[in-house]
């Protein structure tokens, strides 16, 4: 909070902050620090506040401000893979199925370019699972071999979202 209170105009606080806030629970305190940071125009001020709305079935709010972070990224390849695999759960729960595979299948290209840890980098396979599960496509799966047993086990086993109507049933790591 001091630094913010020190250069409000430096947008690399708020992103951090919010992260605590929704750690913890307090949403509202944490859309309010996402909002600075995109006022600012950061991408991942527009991915997390995409990402809280999802959890909260506000899913076209959710498309629209990922589509907004989409067209601000620029040479983050991780930031751009949590706005690709955001907008493609945002697009799975609205029942958009052939656009979410198509921005499922952006998220695990740039994901397969990127060469360190992330947190979450997985987690396109499984929404893509559950969308080619939802296309009765399963056999779409065999250009992912590496994949396979995640498909598999995603698309027979569990399901992404807790009911019928694609509720989130668990969060995507900050």
């Amino acid at each position: 909070l001091q630094a913010i209170q020190l250069n409000s105009e430096d947008s690399k606080f708020y992103v951090p902050l919010g992260k605590v806030y929704e750690s913890t629970g307090e949403l509202d305190k944490a859309l309010a620090q996402y909002k600075n940071a995109v006022v600012n125009g950061n991408p991942e001020g527009f991915n997390s506040i995409g990402r809280v709305y999802i959890q909260q079935s506000k899913f076209d709010l959710a498309e629209t401000l990922l589509r907004a972070g989409l067209q601000r990224v620029k040479n983050d390849p991780q930031i751009e893979y949590q706005l690709h695999r955001n907008l493609g759960w945002a697009l799975l729960a609205q029942n958009n199925y052939p656009e979410a595979e198509k921005e499922l299948k952006q998220a695990i290209a740039i994901d397969d370019r990127i060469t360190e840890e992330q947190i979450g980098g997985g987690m396109a396979y499984c929404f893509l699972a559950d969308t080619f599960t939802e296309q009765e496509k399963i056999s779409e799966a065999q250009p992912y071999p590496h994949q396979r047993s995640l498909f598999l086990y995603h698309g027979e086993n569990h399901q992404i979202f807790g009911d019928e109507n694609h509720q989130p049933s668990h969060q995507i790591p900050l």
